[in-house]
């Protein structure tokens, strides 16, 4: 909870947010996001539920690299799921299917995917902005050495 939720937006921190080097490759980027997601889940810091991985690159086949088991747990937010918001389980959105709606904890992966213009500051803007108390982010290695200069983000 932020003052923002109460009413008293001088006092809002926003969510804690959490970088993490995750190297090259999406099958990395998808082992760090598996452990930081047992993690979250395993401390009851967040329900299921209230997560959402946002693909800011708006590529979902980071899931690909998911055992078949932890996939059965995840929705994919579409068109039609979305009419059964919030869900009770993990969730899976691209910056595109998310915009408009927030979830406690968000985790962004799909950075690398991402050039260096104002189409892309937009879609990690919009990954970045849905958390309300948690935020993870995977960044690749060699996303990490120009993210202030490249993205102008700091």
């Amino acid at each position: 909870v932020t003052g923002a939720d109460l009413e008293d937006p001088k006092i809002a921190l926003g969510p804690l947010v959490e970088y993490e080097d995750v190297g090259q490759g999406r099958e990395n980027e998808v082992a760090s996001l598996v452990a930081w997601l047992r993690k979250v889940v395993r401390s009851e810091r967040v329900k299921p539920g209230e997560i959402t991985v946002v693909a800011a690159d708006n590529d979902l086949s980071w899931m690909e690299f998911l055992t078949p088991a932890f996939r059965s747990q995840i929705e994919v937010v579409d068109s039609e799921s979305i009419r059964k918001w919030p869900f009770d389980q993990i969730s899976a959105a691209t910056s595109i299917s998310f915009k408009g709606l927030e979830n406690d904890a968000i985790a962004i992966v799909g950075l690398g995917g991402l050039v260096a213009d104002s189409v892309s500051r937009n879609q990690m803007y919009v990954a970045m902005s849905r958390a309300r108390a948690l935020l993870w982010v995977a960044i690749p290695s060699s996303f990490g050495d120009d993210l202030s200069e490249k993205w102008k983000l700091i």
